[in-house]
């Protein structure tokens, strides 16, 4: 019970997101005396339960269809002019391929020394796995869960780096890290694009040398 109160009470008031799974050593631990429980019912118990485990077995399986055949094939039409831009619930269901796609078009894919900067690290994950290992990934805000121990930006000194420039302000954005490079300049922004339809707009900056990097906080 210790991680589902606790994680439940903080939820109450902290101002970070609370993520479900953060709980899951607490309650995944319930699941064999549920199934305890469950084997030793009868009658109209042992059928209620039959039914409702059978309807929600349903219902995820026509979730999952749902959502495969949307992504793939688009079967509702017009499904993501119905979001503002980068509001489209496909965006997180499909890989970033048009970034990859973008960056060969401007021959900075196989650009030696060029890197690559996110402001979230879930942005970085995006944008990584669309362009692959071939090219650096790091994040210069927040927590940058393993791209801190693969690609700090300390270990890019003097290379320059293309930053994805969202979100926020551009302009405040290169106002603060221009001080970091010999030179930034403002370069055409990535369109994410599936079924023909602009998902989201990246901005985009290139850091040209960068100069220094705080020490890391411990």
């Amino acid at each position: 019970m210790v991680p589902v109160v606790l994680f439940s009470l903080i939820g109450l008031w902290s101002s970070r997101k609370i993520l479900f799974h953060w709980a899951a050593p607490g309650y995944l631990m319930l699941f064999p005396l549920l199934g305890d429980w469950v084997v030793r019912q009868r009658g109209a118990m042992r059928r209620w339960i039959g039914r409702a485990a059978t309807g929600t077995a349903a219902l995820l399986a026509v979730a999952v269809l749902f959502i495969a055949l949307q992504v793939r094939v688009g079967i509702v039409p017009g499904f993501d002019a119905m979001f503002p831009q980068g509001k489209s619930p496909t965006l997180q269901a499909i890989d970033w391929t048009s970034f990859r796609a973008a960056l060969k078009a401007r021959g900075q894919l196989d650009r030696p020394g060029l890197a690559l900067a996110a402001l979230r690290w879930f942005d970085a994950g995006k944008i990584a796995y669309a362009v692959g290992p071939g090219m650096r990934m790091t994040v210069f805000e927040g927590n940058p869960h393993e791209f801190g121990v693969t690609t700090p930006p300390q270990s890019l000194i003097g290379e320059d780096i293309l930053i994805a420039a969202m979100p926020g302000s551009v302009v405040a954005i290169e106002k603060r890290y221009a001080p970091r490079f010999r030179s930034i300049t403002e370069e055409p922004p990535i369109d994410i694009v599936h079924d023909g339809h602009v998902l989201l707009r990246v901005p985009m900056l290139m850091g040209h040398d960068l100069l220094s990097w705080p020490a890391a906080r411990r």
